[in-house]
């Protein structure tokens, strides 16, 4: 989403006056329903992602109430100062200083793709966390790998392939949010094009040669969009590869919803 400034020359509205807005549009329901999604609701208000959109578009880019919005705690008002911050001044120590109050997922993952991902400083970033003890530092590292494989057209191939030998050591890592946020990264990073597709499935079968996991569970590289569909032998799920299916040139290529490139490091795993 892009958050313009306010264009009618009014005065953009404060923090506690943005607050109060969100306050009034907390709904209870909808807070106690974001727990089955793995959200902490401790300090949320149950607001639903398009009405924050809509606000944020309304109220416009206020990089100085976005940082009040962050520091009031509440998960929408944080929600609100991702989509109305100005990335180009964010210094490197303040986006970990946001990565590092994330408590969710979905505030890591918003904050990686919708603001720190047009940072100048969002490469360093990926390099400097991807190995971070902190869950919500590392997953933000790899959030910010898929934000930057989406939405960077220019981004040179070199970048990507800089990142593959970061996405097999945190495939080691068995905390739920980190080894999403790897699958996540892979699958973005094959999507861009048919090199980086090709290179993708080469480090998903490294990280398939790794092993099992610490917790004995099968230590597997799901990759879709080339190669044969191997099935389930005793129980583990061998590597899973599909075809590519195309409509055209490298602009009218179309994902089967079945070709999906996927690092399956989990049981479960999105499908983005």
């Amino acid at each position: 989403m892009t958050t313009k400034p306010v264009a009618d020359g009014s005065a953009s509205p404060p923090a506690c006056v943005v607050l109060a807005r969100l306050r009034k549009l907390g709904n209870e329901k909808h807070r106690q329903g974001m727990t089955r999604f793995g959200i902490k609701i401790d300090r949320a208000l149950g607001i639903s992602v398009p009405t924050l959109r809509a606000l944020a578009k309304e109220i416009g880019r206020d990089h100085q109430r976005a940082v009040a919005l962050w520091e009031s705690g509440v998960h929408e008002a944080r929600h609100m100062a991702i989509m109305t911050a100005d990335p180009q001044r964010m210094s490197l120590a303040a986006m970990k200083r946001w990565a590092k109050d994330c408590d969710s997922w979905d505030l890591t993952d918003d904050l990686s793709c919708t603001l720190l991902d047009k940072s100048k400083h969002a490469v360093r970033a990926v390099r400097a966390w991807s190995n971070d003890k902190d869950q919500w530092v590392r997953r933000a590292a790899f959030a910010l790998i898929a934000g930057l494989a989406v939405h960077d057209k220019e981004m040179p191939d070199e970048v990507f392939e800089s990142f593959f030998p970061l996405i097999e050591s945190a495939a080691a890592d068995d905390r739920h949010w980190v080894k999403k946020a790897v699958n996540w990264a892979l699958r973005q990073i094959g999507k861009r094009n048919k090199h980086l597709m090709g290179l993708a499935l080469a480090c998903g079968e490294r990280v398939k040669a790794q092993g099992t996991s610490s917790e004995g569970g099968s230590r597997r590289m799901r990759c879709g969009n080339c190669g044969p569909r191997r099935r389930r032998e005793g129980g583990i799920e061998s590597i899973r590869l599909r075809r590519i299916h195309r409509t055209g040139g490298s602009r009218g290529r179309r994902w089967s919803k079945r070709g999906q490139l996927t690092m399956g490091l989990g049981q479960s795993n999105a499908v983005l």
